[in-house]
């Protein structure tokens, strides 16, 4: 379940992730993963905030630091959880290719913050 799947990442963790990846800025609430859909990206919080939604009951909002997605996405497993972007927040979003490619390079950082990750 998504929200058993919530890792809270270092600051070094975001820094190295903030210069590998582009962010993303939301002005608007925006509807980034339905309930019972498997993520095409992993998702990390750079700034604002992110609702959890089940059964369009908003159940947490998530503060930033945080990477959710990677392990549905790696294991082809859909959320439990709809996840909402609310408006004025910065995500950065990982790419399966990318995610794969760290799996491959056991050297990568990003392979160390994804490794719990794979099932």
């Amino acid at each position: 379940y998504m929200n058993e799947k919530i890792k809270k990442l270092s600051s070094e963790q975001i820094k190295f992730l903030k210069k590998k990846f582009q962010s993303l800025k939301f002005n608007n609430d925006f509807n980034l993963v339905y309930e019972s859909q498997v993520p095409n990206t992993g998702i990390v919080l750079i700034d604002g905030e992110l609702s959890l939604i089940r059964k369009k009951k908003s159940l947490s909002i998530n503060k930033p630091g945080i990477m959710l997605g990677v392990y549905e996405l790696l294991n082809n497993i859909p959320t439990a959880h709809g996840c909402m972007v609310l408006g004025n927040t910065e995500l950065i979003m990982i790419q399966k290719s990318d995610l794969m490619e760290a799996l491959s390079d056991k050297d990568s950082e990003l392979y160390h913050i994804i490794k719990e990750d794979i099932a």
